[in-house]
């Protein structure tokens, strides 16, 4: 499976050997298992919503260009939404990106940043 060019899955197929029986059957046995590496949804579903055949970036929820919203992109994760799309809108930071894009957060990286800063700090006072 390719998508612009890259390899979503890395598969190495298993090697097999077959051997004649006497009465004209064949035994087929596995002499390489093969292997497919674990790939994940979000980096699949990033890598289609970035687009860059259009060069415009898709909502990854609706799939839809910024043509009524503009499409956000979390700092953190890179998922790419529209901010209407998201039920829990997520954090802007106070300052501006590189681009002069706002730099956004989304709600699964704010709440797993405050519960590891929260659990930190429990720990330091035990």
């Amino acid at each position: 499976m390719n998508f612009g060019g890259t390899s979503l899955l890395m598969y190495k197929p298993p090697t097999f050997r077959c051997f004649p029986l006497e009465d004209g059957f064949l035994r087929v046995l596995c002499d390489v298992n093969g292997s497919l590496r674990a790939s994940s949804t979000h980096e699949m579903l990033r890598l289609a919503a970035e687009n860059l055949l259009a060069n415009e970036p898709l909502c990854s929820v609706c799939w839809s260009g910024g043509e009524v919203c503009r499409v956000l992109k979390c700092k953190d994760c890179s998922l790419l939404v529209h901010e209407n799309c998201c039920l829990d809108k997520g954090k802007y930071e106070n300052a501006l990106g590189e681009n002069g894009e706002f730099i956004w957060q989304c709600s699964l990286c704010r709440d797993a940043w405050q519960f590891s800063s929260t659990s930190d700090s429990s720990d330091e006072t035990e």
